[in-house]
């Protein structure tokens, strides 16, 4: 069976149109914007609640088919480069799949899988479970909350994961990585120029690599037993609150090297690498 529900235009342009259609536990939310901002904030119900300034020739359709739910409208008489900006309210439980090329998308409150992508905007997530997946061209992008997978792709711009359970994938080429109050035993990020911070829990048995060609790297955390492999060319390694014991030929703090070393028990295996630039590592409180 399909449903479409439909709000004709009348006589102003814009025109706020919104429909609200009930919808089964399990449905996917699809949704895919030109140019405009996408808005989602939860509720209880099961339901999809969808608001866009639409031209006065355009409708706003809702098309529930198979498990999905397609946010769609029905330009015939305009032009698809019209700003036009969503606001939904939306199960917590439903997954979505929201894209735009020229706009900023914000989910908040969403428990469940999320797929998000903008080329020219910033990208904000609080919630996800299970599987987050976000790719901006140019636009920061900021995570928090979830308890999932998290793998996140930037070209031009920063990265922000906060309060984050689970493993972490996150790349950027022109920005800052940070990740705070992180428990996760499998984490990546890479950045060509920028710095990356991370502070939370290193699991004994996780894997752990940072990478930045043209910035500092910092991991701080409470504890650490790890065995550590540190590169750098330009810089220098620093710790404090901690006795790292090395395991090959090199200073602590000697330029152009690359050596492996002990901290506590060891246990966990931590990459760090920076071409140009330094790499701390710090026990909260130290200075």
């Amino acid at each position: 069976m399909i449903l479409v529900l439909a709000v004709g235009a009348v006589l102003l342009t814009p025109l706020q149109q919104d429909t609200t259609v009930s919808v089964a536990p399990g449905t996917r939310l699809e949704l895919t914007s030109h140019t405009g901002e996408i808005v989602v904030r939860t509720w209880n119900r099961n339901a999809i609640q969808v608001s866009a300034n639409l031209p006065r020739h355009d409708r706003l359709e809702v098309v529930v088919s198979g498990g999905v739910a397609e946010v769609r409208r029905d330009s015939r008489y305009s032009d698809d480069d019209d700003t036009i900006d969503y606001r939904l309210t939306v199960p917590t439980w439903m997954e979505l799949e929201l894209s735009t090329v020229e706009g900023d998308i914000t989910v908040e409150g969403i428990r469940a899988k999320v797929t998000l992508s903008s080329v020219e905007g910033n990208i904000t997530l609080r919630g996800g479970k299970e599987f987050v997946s976000i790719q901006s061209v140019e636009g920061d992008v900021s995570v928090d909350g979830a308890i999932a997978r998290v793998e996140i792709n930037s070209v031009d711009g920063g990265i922000t994961v906060t309060h984050v359970r689970g493993a972490i994938n996150a790349e950027t080429v022109d920005g800052d990585i940070t990740l705070d109050d992180i428990e996760s035993s499998d984490i990546e990020t890479t950045t060509v120029d920028g710095n990356i911070h991370y502070r939370g829990n290193v699991d004994p048995n996780g894997r752990y690599r940072f990478d930045s060609h043209d910035g500092d790297i910092t991991l701080e955390a409470p504890q650490i037993n790890a065995t550590l492999t540190v590169s750098t060319f330009d810089g220098e390694f620093q710790a404090c609150g901690y006795q790292v014991t090395l395991s090959s030929k090199g200073g602590v703090r000697t330029n152009h090297k690359r050596f492996t070393a002990r901290v506590g028990n060891g246990g966990a295996q931590i990459n760090l690498e920076s071409f140009d630039g330094n790499i701390y590592l710090v026990k909260p409180g130290c200075r």
